[in-house]
């Protein structure tokens, strides 16, 4: 008590007392699960970008891929996405990949936006998601039927190291992107890497965001070295003042329609085969 008391005091002599008090009312109205300012700005702009682009990708590399309305992660990323705009860093890099792989593997594949845009985009002939959520799985199948992908497609439950194995048993070599928000450092393991030394994999690093162990990146890293070359992927910013579309929204909105609410800055890393292996 007295540590949040001390805590409390702190943010006052830093922001001064309207911050404060405006600081527990966006509490409290989250306690009751209204909006504060800036989830009022959010859902302003999850509906105008359904009325301005409806449940179409209007640019990038998915462009004419069709969204299902029925959203189940990331609703306030919906925007950013339409635009061919979220991790655009990681959409350059899966491009790229598509030069040597026809297959591509996504672990924590959400709503399926990767695994089925890259069927859209022609860029991969099939792919294979793994979500533990069933309202995901169902989500992601409607996704590969609106864009005409569904026997493109395989979708199953968690990864492990028997359905990768499964997996790597029957196309060799694959692209593969992981996003469990922290469950990396569970799921990747010697072993693990070992299965899929012949494939190049994209991992984004939860371990400022979940806390905890500081050892677990320096000992998946090591567990990876002895069959991958080891480079961070660079973050890209996005483009907020090139669509005409937002042409009329203020500075403020457009920038926050970009955002994509982390609380850390993250980090991305790709693993490619070593040649000596």
């Amino acid at each position: 008590m007295i540590r949040k008391l001390n805590r409390v005091m702190k943010i006052r002599e830093n922001y001064g007392t309207r911050y404060l008090f405006s600081l527990i009312a966006s509490f409290i109205l989250r306690k009751f699960k209204l909006y504060d300012a800036v989830q009022l700005h959010k859902e302003k702009i999850l509906h105008d970008a359904k009325t301005i682009f409806g449940n179409q990708v209007k640019y990038g590399i998915f462009s004419g891929m069709e969204m299902s309305s029925n959203v189940w992660w990331g609703r306030h990323d919906i925007l950013s996405k339409k635009l061919g705009q979220y991790e655009p860093h990681i959409l350059s890099k899966l491009r790229e990949l598509s030069k040597t792989y026809d297959h591509f593997i996504d672990i924590g594949a959400a709503d399926g936006y990767y695994a089925v845009g890259l069927l859209h985009s022609k860029l991969y002939k099939s792919a294979t998601c793994f979500e533990i959520s069933d309202k995901g799985r169902s989500v992601i199948s409607e996704n590969a039927a609106l864009n005409n992908q569904s026997e493109n497609i395989k979708i199953y439950g968690e990864a492990n190291k028997g359905s990768l194995e499964k997996e790597i048993d029957a196309v060799k070599s694959c692209a593969i992107l992981c996003d469990i928000e922290g469950a990396e450092f569970d799921l990747f393991s010697k072993e693990v890497f070992k299965v899929l030394r012949n494939c190049e994999i994209i991992i984004e690093l939860h371990d400022e965001f979940i806390g905890g162990n500081k050892d677990r990146r320096k000992r998946l890293i090591n567990d990876a070295q002895e069959f991958f070359e080891i480079n961070v992927i660079e973050r890209s910013n996005p483009i907020p003042n090139d669509f005409e579309e937002l042409k009329g929204w203020n500075d403020d909105l457009r920038q926050l329609a970009f955002s994509e609410g982390r609380p850390c800055r993250m980090d991305w890393i790709l693993l490619t085969p070593r040649k000596n292996q």
